[in-house]
């Protein structure tokens, strides 16, 4: 690693360019959060994707919260939250099995009461 020579640490002018980057915008964080999904077979319902919008949107961008990094972290932990949900269900459905709904975003990423089943997303689908 480039800091963890003494050489780089004593000569820090050995590099003289900066690379930065722009945030993702929010719409492109649920893009990376939809794109994993769909590279693992999970359906990412509209109103999953409005959570997503409303959390990317209320969190304050840093410079964790900007970067695909953290919304594959948010993915991870929803794929953990629809596991948990699942596994009380004595028969899931094959949409209750491939479905990652508003509540499986983390407590830590979006709360909201509004929509917290596979009922009130068949029921938002009419």
């Amino acid at each position: 690693m480039v800091g963890s020579s003494p050489r780089t640490r004593a000569c820090p002018s050995l590099f003289n360019r900066t690379l930065t980057f722009d945030d993702y915008t929010n719409d492109e964080l649920v893009e990376i959060v939809a794109h994993q999904a769909d590279e693992h077979q999970y359906d990412l319902p509209t109103a999953t994707h409005d959570a997503l919008a409303d959390h990317f949107s209320a969190i304050d961008h840093d410079q964790r919260a900007g970067n695909g990094r953290f919304a594959r972290q948010v993915f991870q932990e929803m794929t953990e939250r629809h596991a948990s949900r699942v596994a009380d269900v004595t028969s899931p459905t094959k949409e209750e099995l491939s479905a990652l709904l508003p509540a499986d975003v983390p407590e830590w990423a979006f709360r909201s009461g509004s929509v917290k089943d596979i009922d009130d997303v068949k029921e938002a689908k009419k």
